[in-house]
């Protein structure tokens, strides 16, 4: 992608398991002018090169069955966007925000 793409992560709430991620990395495949950089369970990284495609993206998660929304714009412009979104979305990841496999409150 150009210079001024906006890489984002998503929240997705709904998927269950490795069918799920594979059923939202086929919908974002049918998105122009996005780059999927990661799907995993209840997330997923995206690159955009502006605000309609993203919410284009969003949009066709939630046509696949699932309630996504912007969770994080982690940087825009040059190089360091793939880099910089894997690490926040593997931070997100450890401090447990959004997991499908959250522990109720009380129940640990």
């Amino acid at each position: 992608m150009k210079n001024g793409t906006e890489v984002h992560i998503l929240d997705i709430d709904g998927m269950t398991g490795e069918t799920c991620v594979q059923k939202v990395r086929t919908a974002l495949s049918g998105v122009p002018s996005i780059v999927v950089d990661q799907v995993e369970i209840g997330h997923a990284t995206i690159q955009c090169d502006d605000g309609s495609s993203c919410e284009d993206a969003i949009k066709a998660i939630d046509a696949a069955g699932y309630q996504a929304h912007e969770a994080e714009t982690v940087s825009k412009g040059s190089g360091q966007g793939s880099a910089n979104a894997a690490q926040a979305s593997q931070n997100m990841v450890s401090e447990g925000g959004g997991s499908a496999a959250e522990t109720p409150a009380g129940k640990k």
